[in-house]
């Protein structure tokens, strides 16, 4: 975490280091699966959660909170799907559903930590029925920033995102002590430097947020618009019992710990059951990396 993200200053900066690597690291294992599943003998998640409180080994921890891990494995297990191949530096599409999804446009751009757009290429896609497809490599860039972003979007025939993919990547990528390898760990003797991203500036989102009951359970519909010219990385909702400010769990989130580029809103919605709100109304609180 110190030598990618820089020394943690406090528990707290820790622990939201540590969701950063916990969403990238079990997102590309999913990933890398998804792509080769076919060439591959399985892959193995240790593991599901705690047993107990702990800092360690868990998608979501004891107290039943999702953290980065848990949502880095949704995006990437998603049934229609874009993604980066760290290695190879390719741009590929799953499609892990029993239907060929046609007239689709895959979309990347490349931008510097000050979001200027480095490269884009947007290329058409057919997909067949469960299956994974490589579409092109990200070309060397010149110019680029040490820290930089690579965002990734599968559009519809109407322009409508069926998968978004948001990567934070180093012009200084691990590197892996092959020769010191064994059967459950690679050594890392260079770690990719991400510092830059410690100074990203503020930013300030508009957020709605409407609940409504069905059955026994909640659902927040919670709308989160970026107005500014600067990134917002890193985006955490989350739903609180207004008077204790303790987070209602557990909650199914669609989608959470995500980044909003200049301009750009997202919907997303949380499940949960009214029985744990112990009698209080539910708030919306947002956080995140950079987001006031």
């Amino acid at each position: 975490i110190a030598k990618r993200y820089g020394k943690p200053q406090s528990a707290a900066d820790y622990c939201e280091k540590a969701q950063l690597i916990n969403y990238e690291g079990i997102r590309a294992m999913f990933e890398a699966y998804g792509q080769n599943k076919f060439l591959s003998t399985g892959v193995i998640q240790w593991m599901l959660n705690s047993a107990w409180p702990s800092m360690i080994w868990q998608l979501y921890d004891y107290y039943l909170m999702p953290g980065g891990a848990y949502f880095g494995a949704k995006k990437a297990c998603e049934p229609v799907h874009i993604q980066y191949d760290y290695a190879r530096h390719t741009v590929a599409v799953v499609n892990s559903t029993y239907k060929p999804v046609a007239k689709l446009t895959a979309v990347a751009r490349v931008f510097n930590v000050n979001l200027h757009e480095k490269f884009e290429k947007n290329v058409p896609v057919d997909l067949k029925q469960n299956a994974s497809q490589i579409l092109f490599k990200i070309p060397e860039i010149s110019g680029l920033s040490r820290t930089y972003f690579l965002d990734l979007r599968l559009k519809d025939a109407s322009g409508k995102d069926v998968s978004t993919n948001f990567y934070w990547l180093s012009t200084e990528p691990d590197v892996l002590d092959e020769a010191h390898a064994n059967w459950y760990v690679t050594p890392t003797s260079r770690f990719a430097d991400l510092t830059q991203l410690s100074n990203l500036p503020p930013v300030r989102l508009k957020t709605s947020v409407r609940f409504s009951k069905e059955g026994g359970e909640q659902v927040a519909r919670v709308r989160v618009a970026n107005p500014s010219q600067k990134l917002a990385f890193f985006v955490e909702l989350k739903i609180v019992r207004k008077d204790s400010g303790d987070s209602v769990l557990p909650i199914y989130w669609s989608d959470n710990d995500f980044s909003l580029l200049p301009g750009e809103a997202k919907m997303v919605t949380a499940r949960f059951s009214t029985s744990d709100l112990k009698g209080q109304k539910p708030e919306l609180q947002v956080g995140g990396w950079n987001v006031e």
